[in-house]
């Protein structure tokens, strides 16, 4: 494909990626870049309405990006009401 013949592997997990964070975790998309050793972790949500929930999760999000950017990890949250 496309994607590796420039070094880059799309996935969900993170299994065969050494990164501190719960290995069994699940993304939208885990794109790694073996040319330039660069993972980018993509997470996409809808939210019907405001509420607890999307709040809840941008607390968790944003802890998340916080811990991935301290190992060169790239987060990236896509998010649509």
């Amino acid at each position: 494909t496309l994607f590796r013949s420039f070094g880059i592997v799309v996935n969900t997990s993170l299994d065969e990626i050494d990164v501190e964070i719960k290995n069994d975790r699940r993304f939208d998309f885990v794109i790694f870049n073996h040319l330039s050793n660069k993972l980018y972790i993509f997470e996409v949500n809808y939210y019907s309405s405001q509420g607890s929930k999307p709040n809840s999760i941008a607390r968790e999000y944003s802890d998340l990006f916080d811990l991935l950017k301290k190992q060169n990890i790239e987060f990236i949250w896509i998010r649509s009401e």
